[in-house]
């Protein structure tokens, strides 16, 4: 399944694509309740690309907003590093952590698109109601770096 994948990613005919990808078939191999995959925009800021089981995203709603504030946050924080994160409400900032209680899962795991040149092409915070084990999070840093091997090409 994971070759199966890494392929899909390989094969995206364009960034909407591999978004969709990202967002609706990682659960095929890592489980989660949803999944919200940004992408950098021409100027290198991340924007919210796809929700997983949305067929589109609205840019303009709470939860697109609030979302894009929590990326931002965490981006900032672990911009060196191509390591999951995991974090709760308790990790974000207060004004946050509301929406937090409305949107999202207990759990959350914030996992950067790095290309294996350092560059960040995006970030993928995905819900849970568990944390994945440390297996799990080695395989799911190396699906990632396929991914942002994925999207380098697309741009």
């Amino acid at each position: 399944m994971l070759i199966s994948l890494q392929q899909r990613a390989l094969e995206a005919p364009d960034a909407q694509v591999l978004a969709f990808v990202i967002a609706n078939e990682t659960w095929h191999i890592l489980p989660y309740r949803q999944a919200f995959v940004f992408f950098n925009d021409r100027f290198g800021q991340l924007r919210l690309r796809v929700i997983s089981g949305l067929v589109s995203v609205i840019e303009d709603t709470p939860l697109t907003r609030w979302a894009q504030q929590v990326c931002a946050q965490f981006t900032q924080q672990f911009a060196a590093s191509a390591e999951p994160h995991w974090f709760t409400a308790e990790d974000v900032p207060i004004a946050l952590r509301e929406g937090w209680a409305e949107w999202w899962s207990s759990e959350a795991c914030y996992q950067p698109l790095i290309t294996s040149a350092g560059r960040q092409m995006g970030a993928v915070i995905y819900l849970r109601d568990v944390r994945w084990d440390a297996q799990e999070l080695e395989l799911l840093q190396l699906l990632h770096r396929h991914y942002a091997h994925a999207l380098a090409g697309l741009q």
